[in-house]
């Protein structure tokens, strides 16, 4: 309620609390946002449309994963989509359908002519 002055003014009173100046950030102490573990974003939203568009062409592609021990392994792929930043796709080589992060895919290529022996 508000409380009414002498003179006939109306004080009001704020019901939201404030947090004491000392808490809060300064101006220039704000970051940035972070874009994943590598900072690759904008890579990665690049690499996931390349891989929705060959999974759309059903085509057959040779991508590159990074292995956690910092090998790499390329694998002959069929792309079926891509959601949630995972890659789910048929390997052509052993028959099973794989799923990868696509931060872990290193590079993308076309496969090679003689690799499709369908």
């Amino acid at each position: 309620m508000p409380a009414v002055g002498s003179s006939g003014s109306v004080a009001t009173t704020s019901a939201t609390r404030r947090r004491p100046p000392s808490s809060r950030p300064a101006r220039g102490d704000a970051r940035p946002a972070r874009r994943g573990r590598r900072g690759g974003g904008t890579e990665q939203a690049w690499l996931s449309r390349q891989l929705e568009a060959a999974a759309r062409a059903k085509e057959t592609l040779t991508v590159t994963v990074r292995m956690p021990n910092g090998e790499t392994a390329d694998y002959l792929l069929a792309p079926a989509s891509v959601a949630n930043g995972r890659l789910r796709a048929r390997d052509r080589k052993s028959d099973i359908e794989r799923t990868l992060p696509v931060s872990a895919i290193a590079a993308v290529a076309p496969a090679p002519a003689d690799a499709l022996g369908d």
